[in-house]
């Protein structure tokens, strides 16, 4: 773990160089909150399975997976006076070792239903480039609004 200056030096020089040299990066992290300083395009996972991707502002903005929205709520926000909550995740992380059968993160998500335990999800098309591998995908859209001012007001 880096100090938050160093970090924000190394970010900041990455910014640079991507924008100078036109670079591309794959940038690996469980520090969400950064993406937005270095990301055009993300990739989500869970358990070593992309459930989403598409341009960094349409996957944070209008996220379709339970598992994204989750993260980007987690994200802490910096007033004490917001009394917002992060969606609640169930249980432990299963083994990624032996992933359980179905979507990978139905033994975790609040909005499972049968169907989650017996199908794999594929990553099927949300919008023009926006990928999401959950069988509610548009009814997690209307659930994300509960968080979407969440969402906005971190991204100050």
């Amino acid at each position: 773990m880096l100090d938050v200056s160093v970090n924000a030096q190394i970010l900041n020089l990455m910014s640079g160089l991507k924008q100078r040299y036109d670079l591309a990066y794959l940038f690996i992290t469980h520090d969400v909150a950064t993406t937005k300083y270095i990301c055009d395009w993300i990739a989500v996972m869970y358990l070593g399975e992309i459930v989403e991707k598409g341009p960094f502002e349409e996957v944070t903005r209008a996220p379709g997976h339970p598992y994204t929205i989750a993260l980007l709520s987690a994200i802490p926000m910096p007033d004490p006076k917001l009394k917002l909550k992060p969606m609640a995740t169930e249980g432990e992380i299963p083994s990624s070792i032996n992933p359980p059968g179905g979507c990978r993160f139905h033994p975790r998500c609040p909005y499972r239903e049968a169907v989650c335990e017996k199908e794999h999800p594929t990553l099927t098309k949300y919008s023009d480039n926006h990928y999401v591998a959950c069988f509610r995908a548009d009814e997690m859209r209307r659930e994300a609004g509960k968080f979407l001012e969440y969402l906005q007001l971190r991204k100050g």
